[in-house]
C-alpha cells in the first residue's frame, strides 16, 4: 500500500442545520478533520529537482575530466559514478575513496551535501507519512482520498477501503468517478470547472456507490492540490458517511410532522407563549383568528385579545409562566382591528420549552356555545313573555323531594282566581290547593281536580248559573323528563264564558243568514231573467258590430288598392323627372330646374302620403299581427338612416346616432319599428332647417325598456299642440308655409308603439328644435329586461322626457357625414364615423 503523507490538518465545525433545534440529539455540533496529504517524497516534484539538477552539474563535471585526462582520472571517475548509483538509491553518498587532490574532490563535496539535504528531506517526509498514517488509522468513519489531476485515484486512507468495500490493489489506480452513483457524477461533474474550487475549494452533499452498488450519502469536500508554482497536481477529497445522520434527520422530521399534525388535527387552538409573544401556534388557533400560522410567529398575544379581557390575560399568563402551574379563564379573541370574533376558554399550563420557560395555551372555542346559550336565553324569555300574553291561566308544579311547588305562574291565572301570582309563586301543592278551596266556585272545583287526578292526565269543563256564571275548562297533564318519568305537572284554565257568549251570538245571526239567503234566491232568479233578455240584445249587438267591421275592412282594402295603385305611376313620374333634372334627356333651363325641382318635390310628398296611407291601411287589419324578434336597434338606425339618405343630403343636415351599450337588442316587429324611426326621421328633416341637426339617441330606460331619442334643430311645435300632433289627420298650422304633411304619420307612430305596449311623447320649444321620447321593451337576454315573452301593457301615467347621465365611457356614437365628388355634379356620399370605444 502506497505511503500517505500529512500536509495540512484543518478542522472545520459543521454549523447546525437551520430550523432545528440544537436539544435535538445527534443535531448537535460535530468536528470533522478534513485531512489533505501530499504524494511520497521521491513522488515530490523538489526532490526530483534537486537530483537532476545536481545529476546534470556532476554530467558535465565528468566530461570535462575526460577531455584533460582519461588515464589520470579513471579511479576518480568510477568513484562518482559509484556515488551517483548511491544517490540514486536513495543512500547518502561515501566520499572516503577519493583523492583529496584530485580536480574531482569538489564533485564529491558537493555530492555529499546534496547527498544530506536529501537524507533529511526523506526522514521529514518519513515522520509525516507516519503521523498521517496514524491519524487515518483513528479517524476510520473517515475516508480520504487523492487523486491526479485527471481524476484517478493515487492515495487513499484505510477508512476509504473500508467505506466502499475495494481492495487496496482494486481501488489505486481507478477513476473517482467509481466512487459516484451514475446520476449524481453527472450533476457533480460541472462544479470541478468552478473558480471556488481553486480559491476554498468545494463542500457539497452527494450520493455515492460501495463495491456492492449499494448507494449512501456523505458529505464530500473536495480540495485541489498545487505545486510551488500554484499549477494543480491533483485532488484531495475528503468523504464521510452521513446515512446515521440522514435516518435521524429523516425519523425526527417524520416525528415531527406527526406531531404537527396532531397539533393541527386538534380542535382546540394551542399555542406557545414566552414573554407574551407567541412562538408556536396550530392551524385551528390560526383558522379561529382568520389568518395562517405563520403570521402569528413571534406576534404579541395581547394584539388578539379584546381590550376588555386584556389586562386579567396578560396577568394571568405572565403569572403561569413565572411560577408554573395552571390557570383557567373565560375571554374574547378579536381580529387585527380589535373587533372581536370568538368567545374562547383559556386553560394556560406553565413548560419548559427549549432554553426557557414558556406557557402552553389552549383555545376552546365556545363562540357555538355561548351563542346556543344566548339563543336559549332568549327563547326563555320569549317563552316566558308568551306565557305572560296568554289569555289562558298556566300554572306548572315541578316535583321536588319536599314534595310539589309551584314553579310558573301567570298573569292571567292569577286574575282568573284572584290571586297574587307573588303568593302564588313557589309555593307548596297543599298551599296552592289552600288558596283555591278560598277563591270562590271556580277555585273549589279546580283544587278537587288537581287533588283526584294525581299524576294522571284530566280534562273537564265547569259551568255554574246564576250571578256569578261561567263556564271554565281545565286541563291538567303530567310533565315528562327524558328519562320517562314524570317530572310535574301543567295545569291550564281557560275561561269559556266570553267564547259561549260569542257562540249564541253567532248562532242567532245564522239563522238571520239563513233567512236572507231565501231572499237572495229570489232575487237571483229575477236577475237571471233580466241577464237573458240583455244577452239577446248583445247578440244584436254582435251581428251589427260584425257588419261594421265588414265595411270597415272593406274600406281599408279600398284604401290599400288606391294608394297602391297611385304609388306605381307616382314613381314612374318620379323617376322621369329626375333624369330631366339631371339632363340626362338633355339640357334644361334654370326655370325648367326650379320647376322640376317644386314637381320633385310635390312627388315625394305624394308618394310619402301614399306610403303612410298604406301602413294605416295595414295596422288598421285585424288580420295584420306583430312578427316579434330580437334585433340591434344600432343596426336599424343605421338603416333607417340609409334610407333617408338623400333627405338627409338634399337639405344638408348633419345626422349623428349614439348608443349607449355595447349591444342594445330589443324584440319587437322590426319592420314596424323601422316604419317608426322613418317617420320621426322624416319629419326631423322635413321640418328642420338648412344645415341642421338630428340626433338619435339610445340607451337602456327603466327595468325592461329601452329608451329612444330622436331630436332636431327645425322650427319646433307650440306647448299646446304637444298631444294634438299624434292625433290623425291632425297638422300644426305653419305661419306662411303650405301643409307639408298628411297628417297621418305621428299617429300611425304611436299605433305601433301603443301595439308594442309602449308610449311616445314630445318635448319642443318654438324656433329651437323637437325631441320625440319613446320606449321599446328589451330582449330577454339584456339586463334589466323583463322575463315575459309579451310586450309589457302601457303605462298609464304620462311618459316623463328626462336625459340621463352616464359615464362617457358607456357611450358610442358614429356620425353620418356628407361627401361631394369633385367633378360638375357632386354626388353625394355617406361615410359611418365610429370613435375608437375608450380603453377600461
Amino acid at each position: 500500500m502506497p505511503a500517505h503523507n500529512l500536509a495540512r490538518v484543518t478542522c472545520s465545525q459543521r454549523p447546525r442545520c437551520p430550523g432545528r433545534s440544537s436539544s435535538r440529539p445527534g443535531r448537535g455540533r460535530s468536528t470533522d478533520v478534513l485531512l489533505t496529504t501530499a504524494p511520497a517524497w521521491w513522488l515530490d516534484p523538489t526532490v526530483w529537482g534537486i537530483g537532476v539538477a545536481g545529476l546534470f552539474a556532476i554530467v558535465v563535471l565528468l566530461f570535462a575530466v575526460l577531455l584533460l585526462s582519461r588515464r589520470r582520472y579513471s579511479m576518480d571517475a568510477r568513484e562518482v559514478v559509484r556515488a551517483m548509483e548511491e544517490l540514486r538509491s536513495g543512500e547518502i553518498p561515501d566520499p572516503g575513496g577519493s583523492d583529496p587532490g584530485s580536480p574531482l574532490a569538489l564533485v564529491f563535496d558537493a555530492m555529499q551535501r546534496l547527498g544530506q539535504d536529501v537524507g533529511a528531506r526523506v526522514r521529514s517526509f518519513e515522520e509525516a507519512d507516519e503521523r498521517t498514517r496514524r491519524m487515518m488509522d483513528v479517524l476510520d468513519d473517515i475516508a480520504v482520498i487523492t487523486t491526479d489531476i485527471d481524476g484517478d485515484i493515487r492515495s487513499f486512507s484505510p477508512g476509504a477501503v473500508a467505506l466502499f468495500g475495494w481492495d487496496e490493489a482494486e481501488l489505486l489506480g481507478q477513476s473517482a468517478s467509481l466512487l459516484f452513483d451514475e446520476d449524481e457524477y453527472k450533476r457533480f461533474l460541472p462544479k470541478l470547472a468552478r473558480r471556488e474550487l481553486r480559491e476554498q475549494g468545494i463542500e457539497s452533499k452527494v450520493r455515492l456507490q460501495r463495491r456492492d452498488h449499494r448507494t449512501f450519502p456523505a458529505d464530500l469536500t473536495v480540495r485541489q492540490l498545487t505545486d510551488k508554482r500554484k499549477n494543480a497536481v491533483g485532488f484531495v477529497i475528503r468523504i464521510r458517511d452521513i446515512s446515521g445522520r440522514v435516518d435521524l434527520e429523516r425519523r425526527l422530521d417524520a416525528a415531527e410532522r406527526r406531531y404537527e399534525a396532531v397539533l393541527s388535527g386538534l380542535s382546540a387552538g394551542i399555542a406557545i407563549v414566552r414573554g407574551g409573544r407567541v412562538i408556536y401556534a396550530n392551524r385551528c388557533l390560526a383558522e379561529l383568528l382568520g389568518t395562517h400560522p405563520e403570521a402569528l410567529d413571534d406576534r404579541p398575544l395581547r394584539a388578539h385579545v379584546a381590550t376588555r379581557d386584556l389586562l386579567a390575560v396578560e396577568e394571568a399568563l405572565t403569572d403561569v409562566e413565572a411560577r408554573g402551574g395552571t390557570t383557567t379563564l373565560d375571554c374574547r379573541l378579536a381580529d387585527d382591528q380589535g373587533i372581536p370574533i370568538a368567545d374562547v376558554r383559556l386553560d394556560a399550563v406553565g413548560i419548559e420549552h427549549e432554553e426557557g420557560r414558556a406557557v402552553l395555551v389552549v383555545f376552546h372555542d365556545r363562540t357555538e356555545q355561548s351563542r346556543i346559550e344566548e339563543e336559549l336565553r332568549r327563547n326563555e324569555r320569549r317563552l316566558d313573555s308568551v306565557i305572560e300574553a296568554a289569555s289562558d291561566g298556566i300554572l306548572l308544579l315541578i316535583e321536588s323531594p319536599a314534595g310539589a311547588r309551584v314553579h310558573m305562574v301567570n298573569g292571567s291565572f292569577g286574575r282568573l282566581f284572584d290571586l297574587s301570582t307573588e303568593v302564588l309563586l313557589g309555593a307548596a301543592e297543599k298551599e296552592l290547593l289552600d288558596a283555591l278551596q278560598q277563591a270562590g266556585p271556580a277555585g273549589v272545583d279546580v283544587a278537587n281536580l288537581i287533588a283526584a287526578a294525581g299524576h294522571n292526565s284530566r280534562k273537564e269543563t265547569f259551568t255554574r248559573s246564576g250571578k256569578q256564571r261561567f263556564d271554565l275548562e281545565v286541563t291538567l297533564v303530567p310533565l315528562i323528563g327524558r328519562d320517562r318519568r314524570p317530572q310535574g305537572r301543567v295545569l291550564v284554565c281557560r275561561d269559556l264564558t266570553t267564547q259561549r257568549e260569542t257562540e249564541r251570538k253567532l248562532q242567532m245571526h245564522a239563522e238571520q243568514l239563513q233567512l236572507s239567503k231565501v231572499m237572495l234566491e229570489q232575487a237571483y232568479r229575477s236577475l237571471e231573467d233580466a241577464n237573458r233578455d240583455l244577452q239577446g240584445r248583445s247578440d244584436q249587438l254582435r251581428e251589427v258590430n260584425e257588419e261594421l267591421r265588414k265595411l270597415d275592412e272593406m274600406k281599408s282594402n279600398l284604401l290599400g288598392n288606391v294608394s297602391h295603385e297611385l304609388q306605381t305611376p307616382l314613381v314612374s313620374i318620379r323617376g322621369y323627372t329626375e333624369m330631366i333634372l339631371r339632363e340626362r334627356l338633355g339640357p334644361v333651363t334654370d326655370e325648367q330646374t326650379k320647376g322640376l325641382e317644386l314637381c320633385l318635390k310635390n312627388i315625394d310628398r305624394l308618394i310619402s302620403m301614399i306610403d303612410n296611407l298604406l301602413v294605416l291601411a295595414s295596422n288598421e287589419s285585424e288580420t295584420t299581427r306583430l312578427k316579434l324578434s330580437h334585433f340591434d336597434l344600432r343596426a336599424l338606425i343605421t338603416e333607417a338612416a340609409e334610407l333617408l339618405r338623400e333627405k338627409i343630403v338634399g337639405r344638408e343636415i348633419r345626422f349623428s346616432s349614439q348608443i349607449e351599450g355595447n349591444d342594445l337588442r330589443v324584440h319587437a316587429d322590426r319592420d314596424k319599428i323601422l316604419q317608426v324611426l322613418i317617420n320621426l326621421l322624416s319629419n326631423a328633416i322635413k321640418f328642420n332647417v338648412q344645415n341642421g341637426r338630428v340626433r338619435v339617441t339610445a340607451r337602456p330606460g327603466k327595468p325592461g325598456f329601452a329608451e329612444i331619442h330622436v331630436e332636431d334643430t327645425g322650427r319646433g311645435i307650440p306647448e299646446e299642440f304637444h298631444e294634438k300632433v299624434f292625433e290623425r289627420n291632425y297638422q300644426v298650422a305653419q305661419t306662411g308655409r303650405g301643409s307639408e304633411g298628411s297628417g297621418i304619420g305621428l299617429s300611425i307612430v304611436k299605433e305601433i308603439l301603443e301595439s308594442h305596449g309602449c308610449r311616445i311623447s314630445v318635448k319642443s320649444v318654438l324656433n329651437e328644435g323637437s325631441r320625440f321620447r319613446f320606449t321599446l321593451p328589451l330582449s330577454p337576454q339584456q339586463p334589466g329586461a323583463r322575463t315575459a315573452a309579451s310586450p309589457a301593457p302601457p303605462a298609464e301615467d304620462p311618459i316623463q322626457v328626462a336625459e340621463s347621465s352616464l359615464e362617457a365611457s358607456a357611450r358610442q356614437e358614429f356620425e353620418i357625414e356628407v361627401e361631394a365628388e369633385s367633378n360638375d355634379k357632386p354626388q353625394p356620399r355617406f361615410r359611418i364615423i365610429r370613435p375608437e370605444p375608450p380603453k377600461r
